[in-house]
């Protein structure tokens, strides 16, 4: 990534460019859950029991959700438990066919 240069702007014009930015980043998670563990991207594909290439598979596909901290994925633990339930219940609806 190249540089960013930051000019003509107040201190409160750019508090003001990061605070949406924030909001924005995080306006779609739920973090109402008591659990808000969060796994790095080795750690999520260690508790689902994937292969590193396989946990990018399933996030790129929009299968597990990630969020990014500059060029780190982390991964919520409830949103990793509900991805699992997910796949779980399609593999079963797959071997009942």
């Amino acid at each position: 990534m190249g540089k960013i240069l930051i000019n003509n702007f107040t201190e409160e014009e750019l508090i003001s460019i990061i605070k949406k930015a924030l909001n924005e980043f995080f306006k779609d998670r739920d973090f109402s859950k008591a659990d808000k563990k969060v796994l790095s991207r080795k750690e999520a594909a260690h508790y689902l029991k994937l292969s590193l290439p396989s946990l990018d598979k399933l996030t790129k596909q929009g299968k597990i959700k990630v969020s990014r901290l500059g060029r780190s994925k982390k991964y919520l633990l409830s949103d990793l438990d509900k991805a699992f339930e997910q796949l779980t219940i399609r593999f079963k609806n797959r071997l009942n066919q």
